[in-house]
């Protein structure tokens, strides 16, 4: 709300910097949330990448399995310089209340103990 409260241009774009995190990291993140260990499978990328040739899904999988391997960060400094310091709310907190928003969760696993 604090970015409302301030005085915006037609078309300005802010982001939130977001959380330096790998995909095993979402995956250990989303475990916290969900209270248990989940069980997680590989995708057989080498496989994929012989067959991506042949199927545009799979070769636009491929291509991005970087996100999977390397954290991916917006550049928050224009948010912070309008704002201030961004909110933030650990990964496990916002996964286990979006698992109780789709109703994957009962609403009083609500808190986290990460």
């Amino acid at each position: 709300m604090r970015l409302l409260d301030t005085d915006l241009g037609p078309f300005e774009v802010f982001h939130f910097q977001g959380h330096e995190v790998t995909g095993d990291g979402f995956v250990g993140a989303l475990q916290i949330a969900a209270g248990r260990k989940l069980k997680v499978g590989r995708l057989p990328w080498f496989v994929l990448s012989v067959m991506a040739p042949f199927n545009e899904t799979i070769r636009e999988l491929v291509e991005m399995k970087y996100l999977w391997d390397r954290p991916v960060l917006l550049d928050n400094t224009r948010l912070v310089a309008k704002v201030g310091a961004e909110p933030r709310t650990s990964l496990a907190v916002a996964l286990r209340v979006a698992l109780i928003g789709m109703r994957s969760l009962p609403a009083d696993r609500l808190a986290v103990a990460a």
